[in-house]
């Protein structure tokens, strides 16, 4: 990219013009004056307040200039406090009252401040901040897709250029925070907090396929609401003992659909839909063929038997409970030593109920026929964590001193996922000249009201209506259920002791060492190392499957297609492998 972003300087000539000759200029010349504020009855008033306008001209990519710097024109609120005391610190309902703002009026950053206490009854402190997150920084995940094609026809092998970055987003993070504390200057003091913080907004996101990438559109939804009770002790001399109570839940509702991004035109009434081509557009010798070729035939309409997407849904809402206790102190009551410490216990439980994942595809191959893969279940992680720690400082003298730190990290993190998955089959061209994305799947259900059997589209005992799934002996299984078991725990332990010394007033000295013994646990479905599944060409392995008959090379020795995958028939035999069931209405099953 050779265009380049610059902000003018007129804006800023503008500004400093504007401030030079303000009449704030001569509060200076009395600045008790301007500390002073308005006395009412018992409290002293002061405010001021920035305002102005931002006036910015850009030149080159806008959408870098909103990722990297968002700062756009028009009257701004800079900044605005104001400020209430007491004046003899006995106030009826307060003491003191301040209250702040700056960025409002169209800056990505704006935030909120206020506090308000009683002596020796309350301090409230309230905060909201408000982030704008702007990206669209065209080169990130950019597939670069070549502008020249050559030798290839770019009538029939076009390339589209990707202008704007394939993870795109425009997100607004609102965060609210409030804190009391109940008698702040006793021996015994209470404190409560809540937290609530939202992050939503439209983003992009890619799916990789084998052979293509597709563009998703993102409604990215996350919320947490936190609780805080504690209680700091202060009944010892020189001492503070805390005790802190937090809870935290969190859920996402964040959800993915095709946006249908290079939509190309196909003969009419041949498919239900707009169908997605991707946005790699690659052919020989710049590259690997993405997405097909010829992308045009002859009639000018796009190619149906290129791989392309009809339509793409994901949705998981995970939600999470933490709740966490932590004991702390802080204590000089032994001369010369200042030590603090802490210890907590958490635990979390994250829970995905509605995991949904659903493609409508054409993968073009005619090795294997999928026009569809629908992919459900529950999936459960859990979290366990110890943590501990000591800090010391012990003066020898004035201009020496020992440090000595102490952590203790003990946390565990076992999963499981339950998934489920059906792929869905072309059927045998329901209208002459049917191919690739045009070619119906053969649905059936046994579990939905309503649905049609595999009996009633594929009846046997040959299995070859025109309505039957065109298996073929390369083709997955119609459903399979994965359970996938992972484990990843950590126990450490670290001590540091540093000598320190003041040697003079510009120089010193240190000198220590450090110890830890680190344990890490690392295990899943095969267990041992980080790959898993490297066994199954990096695949977690099915925990059972079934197999249904139908395609055109169905045969009654291979049970009309039944007998494939991990249940073929192995060379030279005539029985099914180990874990593999022949069952009474000829299907198989295979279990792990």
């Amino acid at each position: 990219m050779n265009s380049r972003v610059g902000i003018r300087p007129f804006g800023l000539l503008l500004a400093a013009a504007l401030f030079l000759f303000s009449p704030l200029s001569r509060a200076q010349d009395n600045p008790e004056e301007e500390t002073k504020g308005v006395d009412s009855g018992n409290y002293n008033t002061q405010q001021s307040a920035e305002t102005g306008y931002r006036a910015t001209w850009i030149d080159g990519n806008q959408g870098s200039y909103g990722t990297f710097v968002n700062l756009n024109s028009g009257l701004r609120l800079f900044d605005y406090t104001l400020s209430t005391r007491s004046l003899n610190h006995n106030g009826t309902l307060f003491d003191g009252l301040y209250f702040s703002n700056f960025g409002y009026g169209g800056d990505p950053n704006n935030v909120s401040r206020l506090r308000i206490d009683k002596n020796q009854w309350y301090d409230l402190q309230v905060m909201f901040r408000r982030d704008q997150n702007f990206w669209n920084y065209n080169l990130f995940l950019n597939p670069f897709n070549p502008t020249v094609i050559s030798p290839t026809n770019p009538a029939t092998n076009p390339s589209f250029a990707v202008t704007s970055s394939p993870h795109a987003l425009t997100r607004i993070k609102r965060m609210q925070d409030y804190n009391l504390t109940l008698l702040p200057q006793s021996r015994l003091r209470f404190r409560l907090g809540y937290s609530h913080n939202v992050d939503v907004g439209p983003a992009f996101s890619t799916i990789n396929g084998p052979a293509a990438r597709y563009l998703l559109a993102e409604n990215y939804g996350i919320t947490m609401n936190g609780y805080r009770l504690g209680m700091d002790f202060r009944f010892l001399p020189k001492t503070t003992i805390s005790y802190d109570q937090i809870l935290e839940y969190d859920k996402d509702d964040t959800s993915d659909r095709l946006a249908f991004h290079n939509v190309l035109p196909m003969a009419p009434g041949t498919v239900p839909g707009p169908v997605d081509y991707g946005i790699e557009w690659f052919y020989p010798p710049q590259g690997g063929t993405r997405p097909c070729t010829p992308v045009f035939l002859s009639s000018g309409y796009a190619n149906p038997n290129c791989r392309v997407f009809l339509g793409y849904s994901r949705y998981s809402n995970p939600r999470n409970f933490m709740p966490t206790e932590r004991l702390s102190f802080q204590s000089r009551s032994i001369k010369n030593l200042e030590m603090s410490g802490s210890a907590s216990y958490s635990t979390a439980d994250i829970v995905i109920n509605t995991f949904n994942e659903n493609i409508n595809e054409w993968t073009a191959s005619a090795a294997v026929k999928t026009r569809g893969i629908l992919s459900s279940g529950p999936a459960e992680s859990k979290m366990v964590a110890v943590h501990a720690n000591w800090s010391g400082v012990y003066s020898l003298t004035r201009k020496a001193r020992i440090i000595n730190l102490v952590r203790y990290d003990n946390w565990r993190n076992p999963g499981l996922s339950d998934l489920r998955s059906a792929t869905l089959f072309a059927t045998q061209p329901q209208v002459p000249g049917q191919i690739g994305i045009q070619l119906p799947q053969a649905q059936f259900s046994a579990l939905v009201p309503g649905a049609p059997s595999f009996a009633g589209i594929c009846p046997g005992p040959n299995y070859n209506a025109a309505t039957c799934p065109q298996h073929t002996a390369a083709a997955l299984p119609d459903f399979t259920r994965t359970l996938i078991s992972t484990y990843l725990g950590q126990k450490m332990l670290s001590n540091t002791v540093q000598l320190q010394a003041d040697i003079t007033k510009r120089i010193s000295g240190r000198i220590g060492y450090m110890y830890e013994d680190r344990v890490i646990t690392d295990t899943g479905y095969f267990g041992g190392t980080v790959d898993h599944y490297e066994a199954t060409s990096h695949i977690p392995p099915y925990a059972n499957a079934t197999y249904y008959p139908g395609g055109a090379a169905g045969t009654a020795a291979n049970h009309f297609l039944a007998a494939r995958g991990l249940c073929a028939i192995p060379s030279g035999s005539s029985t099914l492998p180990a874990g593999c069931n022949l069952n009474a209405d000829s299907t198989i099953s295979y279990v792990n």
